[in-house]
């Protein structure tokens, strides 16, 4: 009988399999190995029992396969080490000790099975390089190294699957380069293909052949290929700007012309004249030669490539003119199926893949397309777009059963991103809905359009992949001539601000002069200058602020970099992170979600009345306090079950909370890496937390690595599945993903697991809670510090209007309504003004005056059927203006305000306007500081503690008292023909009158005579507003100084000086007073002097989460 040698594993796996054999424990070798021993022990045990019916000896030692034996010649394995490390038995045990013998078989054994897998690998090897010989590309490999070589910049133009992104790279490493730099546009393809590259070359995983992306890399010094994204490239140029470390650059899909590609192209053309050595490779499916050599003044070779396409029919089958109005119709679409249905018998292999310009119009196409594969019983119907799980992308590769056929219903991902295997048939209705940028407007507009021709090619190309195939067009071939060449590129359709940041942080004084391959309008490049201006990054003379300086480093939107270092200012890091996090990535809601009562009942609990980013933040608190209800002891299954039930019943798509957790994890990482953040010493564990902890995430590890490999998700990419006919759609999930190797869903629990424990998460759900009402004044000052100038103003008729259909306007763009899945436009009646008292004299007819005005602060507006303002929020008016506002105008009895030329603020004391822009000016200066000592502290650790206490102390009481103010006033918005005559400067005249005569300790103010004012602050000017009749009359006794009681003064301006100096002492003890209403607010947590500090006030008010309160 045959030893059956895994009845002693673990004897054997400790005395053979260490960290140092060839073979170790736990590895993917290590379980081959034991696979490959039983079927060796089935082996010698058939052959055995077929010994005692047939003649002759055989020594069941050598019964190994025939290509083993073979391979082992002349190998010795050395055993002594192995019998010192086997564990001892007892003899007279049930489990006698391993004879000695045993153990020299057992290392024969793993000898022949190392031969064995070397043979294997040789064999692959051997099928590799054919198949490398038989691309494409092979046949240019000796012009390409040639021209590499010979000049400057080489262009090769190569069509999709001829091989350019895996073989060029090891072209010229064999040519002799040895620092290589390939960039890609996207970090999966710099890591995939990274692993194709070091596959192909027999390197170590990240040892010669390397990648470098955001927040992960895979290099060593022996790196000589390295893969990285542009913008990675772009920022080693910072710190090293003749980017010595390369010496060839080769910039892979040029063709897609994205922003930061565009400006990379400028940057090398730059560096050629300071590198006469450096060598530029670009690398294109599709690509317009003749602009790019003309960009390189024409010293640039081509390498025309083919790729390896079979013939491919184009028909055109134009829409009749009455399935073009509305609404798309399926009908054509469904008549090509019926026609590959008659004309095809169903033995034929062939998939269909139609492109569509968005998400609605593959449903209504989806929709269609099921009902006639329910009554066919020959389709699969698959969708394809971003917007989908991983899991739902991954359905669209899998295969088709005998007799039916797949029809993937796409976005143009599928026509460079991703390439589906089996498609025959094309069916192209030549739209797509480009996003964008009006800069005027700051407007993002999502407009379906026509393709390029370049485009078309390429969805036509899809179709003879595999074998010959047919196109459908669905337009007349005279629309196909009169499209454009190639698809605009991202510069001259989508936002500039981090662009233009970038380049002037990098030095680059002019942006209108920097070599762009195709110049953007110049008046797009000023209006990103600014919007920059605006947003505090940069000086009007063009210089970088400290705030602009630190925004270059973030590789994030400018609005979210601003909400992570104010976050890291004001110590609220925590929220931030998570709310920059949630608005991010794509609203987690499902639009089924709104239309259900049962979804809208279960996640009440979850709203808020504030706006989108709070009512987001409590959904992700709430997920996570979800996922922490269920320990470790649960299974994975169970957890992600739970979860899954929970979001289901909400109408919460759980992949979204997800990717939020992903991308709060890469802000954290951010901040990390820019210096900003106070490094905290690490919490101390111990020794049991700490042996919980790593058992913990040891089993975690082995859980995830038995799914990838059962699954086929390890070096060779996902394994192909048959899919499972059922009414024209797969199978459900707990068919296609259940099993032993459990599905994607418990995937996604066990990889969120291993990046955080119990208690961390329990940590970020305690900081998250924004539950009183200092929490509520700090986020709102964050966030609209952030955010500014994206406020929107309420139209004056809205109290008559739904949610819906309510107006709102823009400083730049009228009559925009929000989003239809907003919190606050499902809750319009948050939104109304009010405690309005009547129109006093001195005000415009009609005017609401009111301590309650609020103003929207909006992340982004989108154009799609109308101007939509998205992810909004309630934000106090008059105090986010006098706080935020760049340009603050006033009128000569400092009763009138003008903020940034187009909200007009009246108060009906005018001595409440005066003492709160006195107050707010003093938070704004404190602001700065407080932001100025954090950034020179920075990475060091060294930040004036003394100093930055008091400012902060000083921020933070004056703070609170802004959002406590409860003055009365009317705010609206100013049309273009108040504008014309708005400032004493616009007629060449000077202010209403000149300034009284100063007295000795104080200067006169710098005059502005664009306004025709007096020039208190950067950002206030005194007396520039015209003479307005409504405007509020000063008391006829004179002015009395709130602070002191004292100091009548009848000349607002030197009322104005005495009160800005009496807050000034008051800033000594840190207490900046607002005056008369502070000291009406109670006794009983008043100071000597009887006011009130806010600290004692805020113990007064809390703020609860489904309350509206005066925030």
């Amino acid at each position: 009988m045959a030893f059956d040698f895994s009845k002693y594993r673990r004897d054997f796996d400790t005395a053979f399999f260490t960290d140092n054999s060839a073979i170790r424990f736990g590895s993917e070798e290590h379980k081959d190995f034991w696979v490959f021993c039983e079927k060796l022990y089935k082996l010698k045990s058939r052959t055995l029992a077929g010994r005692s019916r047939s003649k002759g000896d055989l020594n069941p030692n050598h019964l190994v396969c025939v290509e083993c034996i073979a391979s082992s010649s002349g190998r010795k394995w050395v055993v002594e080490d192995a019998i010192t490390r086997m564990p001892f038995r007892d003899p007279d045990s049930s489990k006698p000790p391993v004879p000695v013998e045993r153990l020299k078989e057992f290392a024969e054994i793993i000898a022949k099975f190392l031969d064995f897998m070397q043979k294997e690998k040789f064999r692959k090897l051997r099928k590799l390089r054919e198949a490398q010989k038989n691309l494409p590309i092979a046949e240019h490999e000796s012009d390409i190294v040639n021209y590499v070589k010979n000049f400057p910049v080489v262009l090769i133009a190569g069509d999709t699957g001829c091989g350019k992104s895996t073989q060029v790279p090891q072209y010229l490493l064999k040519a002799g380069f040895s620092r290589i730099a390939c960039t890609q546009p996207r970090r999966i393809a710099c890591i995939s293909l990274c692993q194709r590259v070091a596959y192909e070359t027999l390197n170590q995983y990240g040892d010669e052949v390397g990648y470098q992306v955001r927040f992960e890399r895979a290099k060593t010094k022996a790196t000589r290929i390295v893969f990285l994204t542009e913008g990675l490239l772009l920022r080693q140029i910072v710190g090293d700007p003749t980017l010595t470390q390369y010496d060839v650059i080769v910039l892979d899909e040029v063709h897609e012309r994205h922003l930061q590609g565009d400006f990379l192209l400028g940057i090398l053309k730059c560096l050629m004249y300071k590198r006469k050595d450096l060598k530029i490779v670009l690398m294109s499916a599709t690509i317009n030669s003749e602009m790019f050599t003309d960009y390189f003044f024409n010293l640039t070779p081509i390498v025309q490539v083919p790729g390896r396409l079979y013939p491919i029919e184009v028909v055109y089958w134009p829409v009749v003119s009455e399935e073009k109005a509305g609404r798309i119709s399926p009908s054509p679409y469904i008549r090509i199926l019926h026609m590959i249905d008659e004309k095809y018998p169903a033995e034929e292999r062939g998939d269909v893949l139609i492109f569509l310009s968005g998400m609605a119009e593959i449903t209504a196409i989806a929709d269609a397309a099921k009902e006639y594969a329910q009554k066919t019983n020959r389709w699969i119907i698959l969708q394809l777009h971003s917007s989908l799980s991983i899991e739902e992308q991954d359905r669209a590769f899998d295969i088709a059963p005998d007799g039916v056929r797949k029809c993937v219903i796409s976005t143009n991902i599928a026509e460079t991103s991703v390439t589906i295997d089996g498609i025959r048939f094309v069916v192209d209705s030549g739209k797509v809905k480009e996003m964008t940028f009006d800069p005027t407007t700051r407007t993002e507009k999502l407009k379906e359009c026509m393709i390029s021709r370049a485009s078309a090619e390429q969805r036509k190309g899809r179709a003879g992949r595999t074998g010959p195939g047919i196109c459908y067009r669905l337009y007349t071939r005279e629309e196909f001539e009169s499209m454009t060449d190639f698809s605009a590129p991202e510069i001259m359709r989508t936002s500039l601000d981090s662009l233009v940041l970038q380049m002037v942080s990098m030095g680059v004084k002019e942006p209108l002069s920097f070599p762009f391959i195709q110049k953007p309008d110049s008046s797009r490049l000023k209006l990103a200058m600014e919007s920059l201006i605006s947003h505090g990054a940069v000086e009007p003379n063009g210089t970088v602020t400290t705030v602009g300086g630190l925004l270059a480093m973030l590789p994030v939107d400018i609005m979210v970099g601003k909400l992570l270092i104010n976050g890291c200012v004001f110590e609220r890091l925590d929220k931030v992170l998570s709310i920059a996090s949630v608005l991010t990535v794509q609203n987690p809601l499902t639009n089924k979600s709104y239309r259900d009562p049962d979804c809208v009942s279960a996640r009440k609990a979850l709203m808020s009345d504030q706006g989108d980013p709070f009512m987001l933040l409590n959904m992700y608190s709430a997920w996570l306090a979800e996922k922490n209800k269920t320990g470790t002891g649960s299974s994975s299954r169970e957890r992600s079950s739970t979860t899954r039930s929970w979001c289901k019943r909400r109408g919460i798509e759980e992949q979204r909370m997800y990717e939020v957790t992903k991308m709060r994890d890469q802000f954290m990482q951010i901040v990390k890496e820019s210096e900003f953040l106070d490094q905290a010493a690490p919490k101390q564990e111990t020794a049991a937390q700490r042996r919980i902890r790593i058992g913990e995430r040891s089993m975690l590890h082995q859980w995830m690595r038995e799914f990838k490999r059962k699954r086929g998700l390890g070096g060779e990419g996902r394994k192909r599945k048959v899919l499972k006919a059922r009414d024209g759609e797969v199978a459900s999930d707990d068919e296609e993903t259940s099993g032993k190797s459990g599905n994607i869903h418990e995937a996604k629990d066990v990889e969120f697991r291993m990046r955080r424990n119990a208690a961390e998460i329990k940590n970020i759900i305690e900081h998250d809670k924004v539950d009183s009402f200092q929490d509520m004044v700090f986020m709102k000052a964050i966030l609209t510090a952030s955010i500014y100038p994206q406020w929107a103003i309420a139209d004056p008729h809205n109290n008559y209007k739904a949610g819906t259909e309510q107006m709102y306007h823009t400083k730049d763009k009228p009559f925009v309504t929000l989003h239809p899945m907003g919190m606050l436009a499902n809750n319009p009646e948050v939104l109304r003004v009010g405690s309005c008292e009547p129109t006093v004299a001195g005000f415009p007819p009609g005017s609401q005056i009111s301590n309650k005005h609020e103003l929207l602060l909006y992340l982004s507006m989108m154009e799609t059927t109308r101007p939509f303002l998205m992810n909004t929020a309630r934000i106090p008016a008059a105090q986010s203006l006098f706080l935020f506002a760049l340009n603050t105008d006033v009128d000569h009895n400092f009763s009138r305000y003008v903020f940034d030329g187009w909200l007009e603020v009246r108060f009906t004391n005018p001595l409440e306007g005066m003492q709160l822009l006195i107050v707010a000016s003093e938070v704004r200066v404190r602001w700065k500081k407080l932001l100025d000592l954090k950034i020179m502290s920075a990475g060091r650790n060294n930040v004036n503690r003394k100093e930055y206490s008091r400012n902060e102390k000083i921020f933070v009481n004056g703070l609170v008292q802004i959002y406590l103010n409860d003055s009365t006033y009317s705010l609206r918005r100013l049309l273009a023909a108040d504008a014309k005559t708005m400032y004493y400067g616009h007629d060449g005249t000077s202010s209403s009158s000149h300034l009284p005569e100063m007295p000795d300790d104080l200067n006169e103010p710098e005059f502005d005579s664009i306004k025709g004012g007096w020039k208190l602050s950067d950002h206030v000017t005194y007396d520039c507003l015209t003479y307005d009749a409504l405007s509020s009359a000063l008391p006829e006794d004179g002015l009395l100084c709130p602070c002191c009681d004292d100091f009548n003064e009848d000349h607002p301006y030197l009322m104005y000086r005495h009160i800005e100096y009496c807050c000034k002492e008051r800033i000594d003890q840190t207490d900046l007073d607002l005056g008369e209403r502070t000291r009406r607010s109670g006794s009983s947590d008043s100071d000597e002097d009887g006011t009130s500090s806010a600290t004692a006030l805020l113990r007064k008010r809390k703020f609860q989460g489904g309350e509206r309160k005066d925030v």
